[in-house]
């Protein structure tokens, strides 16, 4: 075990390189090379500059004379302090406490206070493995000073910092608090390793009911007092804000960098920050959906409606003669009828198209519309030239069909639901995947193999000479598979597999077409662009990366996440990809720059899911919390927080209009919410709320007023929810066997 450095031989160090010099024998040791421990390498391994270790050090031995209990001493202080602040503060101030247990700890280790920091640790770790379970035990294994290099998280806090958004009225209560008891090693940590990013806004409103009648007593024991696990399951319980501290860059990729490789300009005299970054303009908006063609007969009933160029009358019948003041008043009308669409489509980003209803009529309905990418650009032309213009016709009378028979979801119109639940499967069977009509199912499993069975009882890949022709299982991965994905046209397949590669499978001939290597580490997630060529994959080495069919190596690799990407999705115009990790983050990459351009915070778990709307303005993302989230990308904030599912959420959707989310979860539920539900009465509902102490230790979680319909499997996890191109809402899962059934 190491003795901690000497004190007089640091400051020696320190002076000799900022140019001092002198005859003590400290610095002649020094400078002789026998000094116990060099201010560099202290600084090298706790991804600090030189001044910052002085500092550090001066104050450690200034004023608490090398003990390594103030570390606890300070740390138990500020957390006694927390627990007693008045709920409208608890939330926000409790987001410290992580960082600060962090780097109280490898302070310690790396200050050679190997039985004080396993102490503090099992004193003081407890506290937050409700929402840092998986931190806690990486940080566990940091025992000696050789383990700072060697451990990925303590290498990661390191050399970043932790990002905490605090109001302006707490952040002047904390740094009141540190500066009055003199707690200068913790204000030390939270200059040097947190970003504190101080809003304006009040804190959220809380009502905490108490006694008048109880006697005061210690404040340990007070009624108003709350553990710090006690404030973790609130967190937990209460997602509406972001009180947890994450991490969102590692060493030299700072936030400023970020925010200046993105295009964005920082505000003048501080460093970048997510509010900078979000306010980068992305085009968010989609190509025109394509719109069936009108017979000669719809085409003269319309000519023949009261907008039409001949119009019925008592006074004309016939519809043969219009007076000429008429026509201009008609024409005066619709010209200021088109100028007042136009500005409001340019104001709030929404337009209004007829939509024919069944008895003939029109009504306008209420169309989002974005800001959309530039097509001239080499990218974009590709993509109409290879992928829009080029599609099969087959395909495109298939897209017609489609709009014309899809049903309009509302909160009064649900989805039908179909469900495919793979037997004896649960335990191998890893990810399931439909085609867009869902005729086509395939499921990913353990045994390295891909199988595919058709629905519909066409041959699969549209080729009927096998001896099975609906169904087959594709072998050539050396590991289990994990993601899998068909193309619009459902004649290949997508797998990714823990050997690290991406095949690309025929359907028609059962065989593998295409072999792709990259990545380093097994890959997660795979997902198919919406007009197929470009795919892109997810994988444990903390990249996603972009692939077209007809190239071997990746066209862009999006590297900023901190821990395994375990999931990608594509947005809708291809110009942008979402990607989901277990560092609690969501992030939207620019396809074409590789720049990441929105980084969402917010879930306490792995996010195992990601999913944009069809409109191209929303993001929703859910994962092992529970919880689902949507984003608005345009404004780069969260819309709402959804509440309802009690275990991990795996996978989500839309339906074609945007009105309607889907989740599937472990709870062997599958839930619908109404689009048009969230945000307001989220605000006022929080605003609002009381919390009794009694019921927040139960841990009882209200569902969202978005939840529309709640469809309850017999006993099937469910991996996969999709909704088809006519709102056909599809259901995938693996049967889990009750024990006493397997007893039977």
């Amino acid at each position: 075990m190491h003795a901690p450095p000497n004190m007089d031989d640091m400051v020696a160090s320190y002076l000799t390189l900022r140019g001092y010099t002198g005859n003590g024998a400290a610095m002649n040791a020094m400078a002789m090379g026998r000094g116990p421990a060099q201010l560099q390498e202290f600084a090298r391994n706790m991804g600090l500059s030189m001044d910052a270790c002085a500092a550090n050090h001066v104050l450690f031995h200034g004023m608490n004379k090398a003990d390594p209990s103030a570390y606890d001493h300070a740390y138990s202080k500020l957390l006694q302090w927390i627990g007693n602040a008045l709920d409208m503060y608890k939330l926000e101030l409790h987001a410290i406490a992580f960082p600060l247990f962090v780097h109280c700890y490898l302070e310690l280790v790396s200050k050679g206070f190997t039985e004080a920091a396993k102490e503090f640790y099992e004193r003081h770790a407890k506290d937050h493995q409700r929402l840092h379970r998986i931190e806690i035990r990486q940080l566990g294994g940091v025992l000696t000073r050789e383990h700072l290099t060697l451990n990925e998280y303590a290498k990661q806090v390191l050399h970043s910092k932790f990002q905490i958004q605090l109001s302006l009225l707490s952040f002047q209560l904390l740094h009141t608090f540190l500066s009055d008891y003199q707690m200068f090693l913790l204000l030390y940590i939270l200059n040097e390793r947190v970003s504190i990013s101080v809003t304006s806004n009040h804190p959220s409103l809380v009502i905490q009911p108490c006694d008048s009648t109880l006697s005061l007593v210690d404040a340990t024991e007070s009624p108003m007092f709350q553990t710090s696990d006690d404030i973790s399951r609130e967190v937990e319980s209460v997602p509406d804000e972001n009180h947890i501290a994450t991490q969102i860059t590692a060493g030299a990729y700072d936030m400023h960098h970020m925010v200046t490789a993105a295009g964005g300009e920082p505000k003048p005299g501080r460093a970048g920050t997510l509010e900078d970054l979000h306010r980068i303009p992305i085009q968010w908006g989609v190509f025109p959906p394509r719109r069936a063609p009108k017979t000669n007969a719809q085409a003269g009933a319309d000519g023949d409606g009261a907008d039409g160029d001949g119009v019925t009358s008592p006074q004309n019948p016939d519809g043969d003669g219009v007076s000429q003041d008429t026509a201009a008043d008609k024409a005066k009308s619709a010209q200021a009828k088109a100028v007042l669409l136009t500005a409001v489509a340019t104001a709030s980003h929404a337009v209004f198209q007829d939509v024919d209803m069944d008895d003939g009529s029109a009504v306008a309905k209420e169309v989002i519309v974005g800001p959309t990418p530039d097509r001239s650009t080499p990218f974009h032309a590709e993509i109409l030239e290879k992928l829009v213009l080029r599609q099969p016709p087959d395909l495109v009378a298939e897209e017609l069909q489609n709009v014309s028979a899809r049903l309009e979801l509302s909160s009064v119109q649900l989805p039908s639901a179909l469900c495919y639940t793979v037997l004896n499967a649960y335990d191998h069977m890893n990810n399931v995947a439909f085609n867009s009509s869902g005729s086509v199912v395939g499921a990913a499993c353990d045994d390295s193999t891909f199988r595919v069975w058709s629905q519909d009882g066409h041959a699969l890949g549209g080729f009927g000479n096998h001896k099975d022709s609906t169904s087959a299982t594709l072998r050539g991965h050396s590991g289990p598979v994990y993601g899998c994905a068909f193309t619009p046209d459902s004649r290949f397949a997508l797998t990714s597999s823990a050997d690290t590669t991406l095949r690309l499978w025929s359907l028609a001939s059962r065989s593998n077409m295409v072999c792709y290597r990259a990545h380093s580490y097994p890959v997660w997630d795979v997902a198919m662009g919406p007009l197929g060529y470009y795919f892109a994959s997810a994988s444990m080495d903390r990249t996603a990366r972009l692939w077209s069919t007809d190239r071997l190596q990746p066209l862009r690799i999006f590297a900023g996440h901190l821990s395994d990407v375990e999931s990608v999705a594509f947005h809708p115009n291809h110009h942008y990809l979402a990607t989901g990790s277990t560092d609690k983050s969501v992030r939207l990459w620019d396809v074409q720059s590789g720049q990441c351009l929105r980084v969402f915070t917010g879930h306490y778990g792995a996010v195992h899911t990601v999913a944009f709307s069809p409109n191209g303005r929303y993001l929703a993302s859910a994962g092992e919390d529970a919880f689902v989230n949507v984003w608005d990308l345009h404004m780069g904030k969260r819309v709402d927080t959804l509440l309802g599912h009690t275990k991990a959420v795996y996978s989500l959707g839309f339906s074609q209009e945007s009105s309607m989310l889907v989740s599937g979860s472990a709870d062997h539920t599958v839930r619908l919410w109404d689009m048009h539900r969230l945000g307001v009465e989220a605000v006022s509902e929080k605003q609002l709320a009381v919390h009794v102490k009694q019921k927040r230790k139960t841990n009882v979680v209200a569902g969202s007023r978005a939840l529309l319909k709640t469809f309850t499997t017999k006993q099937t996890p469910v991996v996969r929810v999709q909704f088809t191109p006519r709102n056909l809402l599809l259901v995938g899962g693996g049967f889990l066997q009750r024990s006493d059934d397997a007893a039977a």
